[in-house]
């Protein structure tokens, strides 16, 4: 590559010679970061934090909080609560303080279904319908709520037995809560 006094002595224009001459980037400012933070931005307050965190070497990338590509790529619509996959879900007796709490893989409204037919009919393997046979009181099924979610099935068993044991009169019958988890359990009672 040619330097500039080269370009001189060859007769070429002082400003052709600024205009096509790349000068490289001071190499101290790129390597003075160790690490990059990106945070969405916030006017006033991603500024702040950028020249806050500038003395600990950490350079700041802001990204925009809404894009075009996330306002306009919902493609499909937002499944209903009961709808989803994966739920710890509750159910309530009408005329006592009864609860069920119980979890499924598939979504609550098709459990729901399976727990109303087994109360029908008089299935002793279910705890709802044991409960009903037994006490001959109704099953509030407008009252079933969903809990929480997960597709992970050792995680809504753990939910369930948690959820459960917050229960004072639960029907259920389901895996012991974690030693761990029950150490937990106390100290939110």
């Amino acid at each position: 590559m040619c330097n500039k006094s080269f370009k001189l002595e060859n007769n070429y224009n002082t400003d052709f010679i600024e205009r096509n001459t790349y000068n490289r980037p001071n190499d101290s400012y790129n390597n003075s970061y160790t690490t990059t933070a990106t945070i969405p931005y916030v006017r006033g307050t991603s500024e702040t934090i950028a020249r806050i965190l500038r003395p600990y070497n950490i350079r700041v990338a802001h990204k925009p909080i809404f894009t075009l590509r996330r306002l306009l790529t919902h493609v499909k619509g937002k499944d209903k609560p009961e709808d989803r996959p994966g739920a710890v879900y509750k159910i309530h007796c009408s005329d006592c303080q009864a609860t069920y709490i119980g979890e499924t893989g598939r979504n609550l409204t098709t459990r729901l279904t399976e727990h109303k037919r087994a109360t029908k009919k008089g299935d002793l393997n279910n705890n709802i319908a044991k409960h009903h046979l037994k006490t001959n009181q109704a099953i509030d099924w407008d009252s079933a709520t969903c809990l929480t979610y997960s597709t992970d099935y050792y995680q809504r068993i753990t939910l369930e037995s948690w959820f459960t044991n917050l229960e004072q009169t639960a029907l259920n019958r389901c895996q012991p809560l974690p030693t761990p988890y029950k150490r937990l359990l106390n100290r939110k009672q």
